[in-house]
């Protein structure tokens, strides 16, 4: 638990060098007044609410949420084969298993909230011990607001509609839409604990701050990196203050920790062997999120300035015990972007050099707006006047959200096909979805559609339905937007999806894909009103008027 403590930042990092780096102001400037414990809880709540959440299942919940109410035995999900493969986050989903037995939805959403609540508590406890959070209450309200507005549903609800795009998102998302919090409880958030442990640095617990790092990966592996990055940074940091066996307390501790995550991981998704890993990479790298691997894929003009707030707080802090941490992180993520542009290396793009940019940019604009605060503080009704109108703007548009759904939406036209399935489904049933591999292109950038108006309520998004399985409970053939990931099974994803994309190209299904379908073990076919298919094998059980939903015949 991150503690707000009211002691001096300053001797709290317990630096013996007395050349290291400490606080951009002297002692007396860096400490800031004593706050009262509720402000910041107060101040979380509030964030966490105006941040919104999706009420149903959304987006990337709808892989991550498969094992588990597979193993809750929602529906006959556990006889879709993506729930047979082997699960990524397995801790995660023993988790998700009873918090969805025992509450539901419900339970999940909690979660997340106070995930949120985390976040900002991180981020406040970090600037005060650095001695860079405001010292006047309205200073610290008018931080609050501005933080709180940086991430708000509302605002990045009106940048989509009024600027063509999501722009407040990339406040707090990462390069290559690496993200902490994003849209609902997901492993991802589980990064929220490396902020945890910088916190716990800045107040002097270095070996506690690597322990609680390392300890990220349990939850979601693809933090090994960033982790171990940040505890390098730490290591450092002790050892240049001249705490070298601190510094290797906390290696140790580290590696003790992360250790059976790797040894774990390592056996579960080793290569089976080098033809198929390097297949399987090529596919998942290329193919199925270039988006998130290729910087010639997503870095711009966003992605630049980004880097250029990440270095202006590193300026900032260059003279606090944060120095060292922030600069290890700006050097991974630009040697990472190097190499990966020059080598092409497909192992180093599946490690996500740059995902550390997911803790690096939320917290520097907590640095940055610190920075802007402290210029105005000594106008407090001003402070105090913005930063209750934003909080108070943010909170209100949290309720617009939620009462208009102006977020999370997904395509109405496939609202009713999914009813009918839901109400309809058996057990022994497989349905083929229409799925298949999106056009190359060559526009630069990522941007986030969480706040995006729906396709229109009759638009066919064919290669989507990423919501089938837990909206229907009904197993699946395959999807796009859901994949395995151990090397075998990725390639048996690629194998599905093209089969989807070879059988919805025919315009007559005859006897020859009519046995591929039930040697597939395909029972029904949804077919969207923008394809044509004609087969005497297939009768008809639905229309709804964007979706038609046919069943095998025996014979």
């Amino acid at each position: 638990m991150i503690m707000m403590q009211n002691s001096n930042p300053v001797e709290a990092t317990s630096i013996r060098n007395p050349h290291e780096a400490t606080s951009i102001r002297s002692r007396d400037e860096a400490t800031p007044k004593k706050f009262p414990f509720w402000e910041p809880v107060l101040f979380a709540f509030l964030f966490a609410i105006s941040y919104t959440q999706p009420l149903a299942f959304y987006s990337n919940q709808n892989q991550y949420f498969l094992h588990p109410l597979a193993d809750a035995g929602f529906g006959y999900l556990q006889h879709d084969w993506l729930a047979q493969t082997i699960d990524p986050t397995p801790l995660f989903s023993w988790l998700m298993r009873w918090v969805w037995v025992l509450s539901g939805m419900g339970g999940q959403q909690v979660i997340f909230f106070l995930t949120q609540m985390v976040y900002f508590l991180a981020l406040w406890s970090i600037l005060h011990s650095i001695g860079f959070l405001p010292k006047s209450s309205t200073g610290r309200g008018l931080w609050a607001g501005l933080l709180t507005v940086s991430h708000a549903g509302i605002f990045r609800y009106l940048s989509d509609r009024f600027l063509g795009a999501d722009y407040f998102w990339f406040f707090q998302s990462g390069l290559a839409n690496q993200y902490l919090l994003g849209a609902g409880l997901q492993p991802s958030v589980s990064g929220v604990v490396i902020l945890v442990a910088i916190a716990l640095f800045t107040q002097g617990r270095p070996v506690a701050a690597c322990a609680v790092a390392a300890a990220t990966n349990y939850l979601h592996a693809t933090y090994l990196l960033p982790t171990a990055w940040v505890v390098w940074g730490i290591m450092v940091q002790q050892a240049l203050s001249g705490n070298r066996q601190r510094a290797m307390w906390c290696g140790g501790m580290a590696l003790a920790i992360a250790l059976p995550v790797v040894i774990f991981n390592a056996i579960r998704f080793g290569p089976t062997d080098a033809e198929t890993f390097t297949r399987a990479q090529q596919i998942m790298a290329h193919i199925r999120i270039p988006h998130h691997t290729r910087p010639e894929r997503w870095f711009d003009v966003i992605a630049a300035l980004q880097c250029v707030g990440m270095g202006a707080a590193w300026l900032f802090v260059r003279r606090t015990i944060l120095v060292g941490p922030i600069f290890w992180m700006l050097l991974l993520i630009g040697l990472g972007i190097v190499a990966s542009i020059l080598t092409n290396h497909l192992t180093l793009q599946l490690l996500f050099p740059w995902r550390i940019s997911a803790v690096l940019v939320p917290l520097s604009t907590a640095i940055l707006l610190s920075r802007v605060v402290i210029l105005l503080e000594r106008w407090p009704y001003l402070c105090g006047g913005i930063g209750g109108v934003l909080l108070a703007s943010s909170v209100i548009g949290a309720a617009v959200i939620y009462q208009n759904r102006l977020g999370y939406r997904e395509p109405e036209s496939e609202d009713s096909v999914l009813e009918y399935v839901r109400q309809t489904h058996q057990a022994g049933e497989l349905y083929l979805i229409p799925a298949r591999f999106p056009k190359p292109t060559q526009v630069r950038g990522v941007f986030s559609n969480t706040f995006a108006p729906p396709p229109k309520s009759d638009a066919i998004v064919y290669f989507e339905l990423a919501r089938f399985r837990l909206t229907t409970g009904a197993a699946v053939f395959i999807d796009f937007k859901s994949m395995p990931y151990k090397d075998t099974d990725i390639i048996e994803w690629h194998r599905r999806v093209s089969l989807c994309e070879k059988w919805y190209a025919q315009k007559v299904w005859g006897k020859e894909i009519i046995e591929e379908l039930r040697q597939e073990g395909i029972t029904h076919v949804l077919v969207p009103r923008t394809i044509s298919i004609e087969s005497p094998w297939l009768e008809l059980k639905t229309d709804t008027g964007t979706y038609a939903v046919y069943a095998l015949r025996s014979s």
